[in-house]
């Protein structure tokens, strides 16, 4: 495909654009993206890593391009201009759905709305009502079903990507899994070119090495496998075993820090009661309206910056306005609790994640109360286990089949190629780490308190040591 722009990066060095991809760059939903921080508030911590989501997703069609392109000319694939455009567009697009702040607002837009829809009455009736029909719009989106509504229904995407030959459905379909064509794990899967520039980004921006990737290397030992799905040779197994290492390192040191974990739960916390004063509307179908009117393009990180002042300066909640002000004068909660286990993935060590979390809570209420520290003071984090690949070794193809879901997660596998043209999941590759890592996540609870009393701190942290 003959490029039609040039643009200078500092992860890839020189990015090219085809003629569809420069005029999609140059709308207003995409231009949107310059003004939405890919890692939130990480550059708090790391003061480099504020680069956007808009050089992110440059950068995902680039390497896009590049798996497309190493798999061509090695003769492994075949594919029309028209295809590879149209996952090179999927790329592009991938994250144009974002929330301003990206996971943060996600997060509480779907526990915002989530709790609205299953809310009941206090005088619910004994007879149970007939339930009403299903909305048009679901009462809240996340990022890929926002991206969805804005390649179908913009007022610039669809035109211009139906002018050039492609489907906007289909480009959707790729980065949504819906009905996904045979190479959607280029954009979503254990190894993905949105995986691999993010890695890459995030290294150079924050000066750590976690996310550094041999691509060349990795390149060179793509193959298809006889069910046309994309693979390694054995001998690009210690490089993809790097990244996947890699990416657990990543998270731990930056999307995990301590301090910024502390301040982005205190963004989530500033945008729920954003929502729930009605200063911020994130329904499914204002959301649509705003994508319909062009009007999405307004609502990046500076548009809730302004009501977070506008909420500081209110005289209405004073729990909101106090978590508004400790945002935006970076008063970082504190870490007064915590305990982190690299453990098994199964049943058991999920219901002793699951007691830790709950004995967490119980005893932050509590200390809570003996110090007279309000609720809205305290957070408990307590993800779901992370891990290193979507599904472990020891689960069984068929069981993997039984749900829709699992089924997905085992094709979005990293698969190394065999001798006899079949390719099997790297869990389950004889000389793999990942047979043994696979079955493992990190698993970690911990407690923070926003208040500057260092007195009262390190008395709840002597409290809480060894609960948790």
């Amino acid at each position: 495909m003959t490029p039609r722009a040039r643009i200078a990066d500092p992860v890839h060095g020189t990015i090219e654009l085809t003629a569809v991809e420069a005029e999609v760059v140059g709308t207003r939903a995409f231009q949107r993206l310059r003004n939405v921080k890919q890692l939130g508030l990480s550059h708090l911590v790391f003061p480099s890593a504020d680069y956007s989501r808009f050089a992110h997703c440059l950068g995902v069609c680039h390497v896009t391009g590049r798996i497309l392109g190493a798999l061509q000319d090695e003769g492994h694939v075949r594919l029309d201009a028209g295809e590879e455009q149209l996952y090179r567009l999927a790329a592009l697009l991938h994250d144009v759905g974002h929330y301003p702040f990206s996971h943060a607002t996600e997060h509480a837009v779907a526990d915002h709305y989530l709790a609205a829809t299953y809310l009941e009455p206090v005088d619910a009736p004994a007879e149970p009502i007939p339930s009403p029909p299903a909305p048009a719009v679901a009462p809240y989106l996340y990022h890929e079903q926002v991206g969805r509504e804005l390649v179908l229904g913009d007022p610039e995407l669809p035109g211009i990507l139906a002018r050039h030959g492609q489907d906007p459905a289909a480009v959707a379909a790729v980065f949504t899994r819906q009905d996904p064509p045979r190479f959607a794990n280029l954009i979503s899967s254990d190894l993905d070119a949105d995986r691999i520039d993010y890695l890459m980004r995030t290294a150079v921006h924050t000066g750590l090495p976690y996310g550094r990737v041999d691509l060349p290397h990795l390149l060179s030992q793509l193959r298809v496998d006889d069910a046309d799905r994309i693979c390694l040779t054995p001998r690009g197994v210690r490089t993809v075993e790097h990244v996947l290492l890699g990416r657990y390192f990543e998270y731990q040191q930056v999307s995990f820090n301590p301090t910024v974990v502390a301040m982005e739960w205190l963004l989530q916390a500033v945008v729920a009661d954003l929502l729930a004063t009605g200063m911020l509307d994130l329904s499914g179908p204002t959301v649509q309206r705003l994508i319909g009117a062009g009007r999405w393009e307004a609502l990046d990180d500076g548009f809730v910056w302004r009501l977070v002042r506008e909420l500081e300066a209110s005289t209405g909640d004073e729990r909101a306005r106090d978590r508004a002000a400790a945002l935006l004068g970076r008063h970082v909660p504190r870490l007064v609790g915590a305990s982190e286990d690299f453990a098994p993935r199964g049943l058991r060590d999920e219901r002793a994640f699951g007691l830790r979390r709950r004995i967490a809570r119980e005893e932050v209420a509590k200390v809570g109360e003996r110090y007279g520290v309000p609720p809205h003071r305290w957070h408990v984090w307590a993800p779901a286990g992370m891990p290193l690949t979507k599904i472990g070794s020891q689960v069984p193809y068929s069981s993997a089949l039984e749900a829709a879901a699992d089924r997905d997660r085992y094709e979005q596998s990293v698969r190394v190629l065999e001798e006899d043209g079949r390719s099997v999941p790297i869990a389950e590759y004889r000389s793999s780490l990942l047979q043994i890592l696979a079955d493992h996540a990190l698993y970690a609870v911990r407690v923070y308190l926003l208040s500057d009393d260092d007195d009262l701190v390190d008395q709840v942290r002597a409290d809480l040591r060894g609960l948790l």
